[in-house]
């Protein structure tokens, strides 16, 4: 594989982060139709239902960013991660 630039790798993770999000979302959302049926069907979805979802996802993004914050989780969760991409 070739060398990329810092540029072409940040690309790569922002594509990445926004594929990521938008699943997150998608599944926050299947969560709450779960929970809520009545207040996320298509045509019942209101803004009080976008932010209530909204506002779980505030708290979910805030508590991986605590998670990926400290430098011990981290290094933890990347090893881990790394021993499962060298054995697929």
């Amino acid at each position: 594989m070739k060398n990329l630039t810092q540029r072409q790798t940040d690309r790569l993770f922002i594509r990445h982060a926004h594929d990521l999000y938008s699943k997150f979302v998608e599944n926050a959302v299947a969560l709450y139709a779960e929970i809520f049926p009545e207040k996320c069907d298509s045509k019942n979805f209101d803004d009080g239902g976008y932010d209530l979802i909204r506002q779980r996802l505030i708290f979910e993004l805030q508590v991986l960013y605590n998670e990926a914050k400290g430098e011990k989780n981290a290094k933890k969760k990347c090893k881990a991660a790394a021993k499962r991409a060298v054995a697929n």
